[in-house]
């Protein structure tokens, strides 16, 4: 997948119709093909990844903005300020991939806007310049084979990710899903865990009445400890914030104490 054109429509920091061209010119000389955006904090560098990520996957996107926010009313907020929520918003990315053995253009084109109240969404593919409703109609699918949502957070993502990615153990976790998902270890893991349910279903239903009472009586118990267990999680977690508030007026009050000559 090479990504030749993105176009912004009011999306986000970006008022009207802005054509970014993302095909590289070719090399002179020595030199290699790149292609830099830079700007101060706020300028809209992380919207351009969060746009390419939010045309290719729509409601999956992982959007740095988004955070907890519905999707439909995220959408509505990446409107340009001022522009009216009628008029709406669209992004376009043109890109070259490989298409039934042979290379193809395809052009993913997302827009929205918000009329009486109610979001509407709109999602054309085009391949080679003419639309294409299959592909327009399977998208979510399509995608998938082109570039998967779980290893799309190795390509997209600006130089304020990196540190989060080397040194977040949540990000660490992300990534060695992400390399699964590329080399297809995902499929085996989920082959099985659903392998070990069906033999679990199967050996409950071929079970006698009394070994599948037992059983019940086993599930029902594991289930509630598993609900203590995570109930003394939050109960611990709540106890560990009190105790981080207590250290840290420990801390202010030493430093009255020796501001005061307490040192002395």
């Amino acid at each position: 997948m090479i990504l030749q054109q993105l176009t912004l429509r009011d999306f986000g920091l970006f008022k009207g119709r802005q054509v970014l061209d993302l095909a590289p010119m070719k090399s002179v000389g020595r030199g290699r093909p790149i292609v830099l955006f830079g700007g101060v904090n706020g300028a809209g560098k992380t919207t351009i990844l969060d746009a390419i990520q939010l045309v290719l996957y729509g409601v999956r996107a992982r959007c740095s903005k988004r955070s907890n926010l519905p999707y439909e009313e995220f959408l509505a907020r990446s409107i340009h300020q001022g522009i009216e929520p009628a008029t709406g918003a669209e992004i376009l990315l043109l890109f070259r991939t490989v298409a039934e053995e042979q290379d193809a253009y395809f052009e993913v084109r997302r827009s929205w806007h918000v009329r009486e109240g109610r979001l509407k969404e709109i999602l054309s593919v085009f391949k080679d310049g003419v639309y294409d409703a299959w592909y327009s109609d399977n998208w979510p699918q399509q995608v998938e084979e082109i570039v998967p949502l779980e290893i799309s957070q190795l390509f997209f993502f600006d130089a304020e990710k990196i540190r989060t990615l080397t040194e977040d153990e949540t990000s660490s976790q992300a990534l060695g899903a992400a390399i699964k998902s590329l080399l297809g270890l995902d499929i085996v893991e989920r082959l099985i865990a659903d392998t070990a349910v069906i033999q679990a279903r199967q050996a409950k239903e071929g079970a006698t009445a009394g070994h599948r009472e037992k059983v019940e009586v086993l599930e029902r118990q594991a289930q509630e400890l598993s609900d203590r267990i995570r109930r003394l999680s939050d109960e611990r977690g709540a106890l560990e914030n009190h105790v981080l508030r207590a250290e840290a007026a420990q801390q202010t009050a030493e430093m009255k104490f020796i501001a005061s000559g307490g040192r002395y």
